[in-house]
C-alpha cells in the first residue's frame, strides 16, 4: 500500500503517541460521569479527551459527537461508548460507557428516593422546577459551542437548519429526519469534489 492510500485510510488512534491504560480511560470516565449534568457531557468530555490529555484530536472528536448523535439511543451513553472504542477499541468503549453511567446510576437511585419521598414537599418541586430550567439553558449552550466547532460550511448550516426546522417546527422523529440529510449531505459533498477534479483536470489540459 502506497502513502497517499495509507494516508487516507481513517484510523481511531489517539491524538497523543500512546494510548491510556484502561484503568485511566475508566478513572477518566467515572470522573466525567460524577460532575457532568444534563447536557454538558460532550463539553467536559472535549475539554477532558482533547484538550486536557489529548488522547483525542478536535477531529476524532467531532466525528464521535456525530456518530453518537445519529445512531439510537442516549447521546452521553452513545458518545461515551465511541470516544473510549476511539481511544483503546471495542473493549475500551465498554469500560467507557460503564464507567461514565455508574456515577450517574447511583445518584438518580438516591435522588428518585429523595424526591419520591419529599414529592409533597413544596420546597422539593422548586428544586425540580430549577433544575429542568438548568437544564434547557445547558443543551443550548452545549448545541452553540459544537455549531461554532462543527458548521464550518455553508453547506453544513443549511443541513443543521433544514433538520431543526424538521424536528421541531413538523415534529419528525429525529430518526426519520437525519438518515436523508447524512445522504443528501453526502452527495453534495461528492457532487462538490466531483466538479472540482472536472474543473482541476480542465485547466491542467
Amino acid at each position: 500500500m502506497d502513502e497517499g492510500s495509507s494516508a487516507a485510510m481513517p484510523t481511531s488512534r489517539p491524538a497523543t503517541d500512546a494510548a491510556p491504560s484502561l484503568l485511566a480511560l475508566g478513572w477518566a470516565m467515572a470522573r466525567l460521569g460524577a460532575v457532568s449534568f444534563g447536557g454538558n457531557n460532550a463539553l467536559l468530555m472535549s475539554a477532558a479527551m482533547v484538550a486536557k490529555r489529548g488522547w483525542l484530536s478536535e477531529d476524532q472528536f467531532n466525528q464521535s459527537v456525530a456518530l453518537a448523535t445519529v445512531s439510537p439511543g442516549g447521546n452521553s451513553s452513545n458518545l461515551s461508548f465511541e470516544v473510549g472504542r476511539q481511544i483503546r477499541g471495542p473493549v475500551g468503549g465498554i469500560v467507557s460507557y460503564l464507567s461514565m453511567a455508574l456515577p450517574g446510576m447511583l445518584a438518580i437511585v438516591l435522588l428518585t428516593t429523595w424526591a419520591v419521598t419529599n414529592a409533597q414537599n413544596h420546597w422539593v418541586q422548586g428544586v425540580l422546577d430549577g433544575a429542568q430550567a438548568g437544564v434547557v439553558a445547558m443543551v443550548v449552550m452545549v448545541g452553540y459551542r459544537l455549531g461554532r466547532k462543527t458548521l464550518t460550511s455553508r453547506l453544513s448550516w443549511v443541513l443543521a437548519t433544514v433538520i431543526f426546522a424538521v424536528v421541531a417546527l413538523l415534529e419528525v422523529p429525529m430518526v426519520l429526519a437525519v438518515p436523508p440529510a447524512v445522504a443528501l449531505g453526502y452527495y453534495l459533498i461528492r457532487r462538490g469534489e466531483a466538479r472540482t477534479g472536472d474543473a482541476t483536470a480542465g485547466a491542467a489540459s
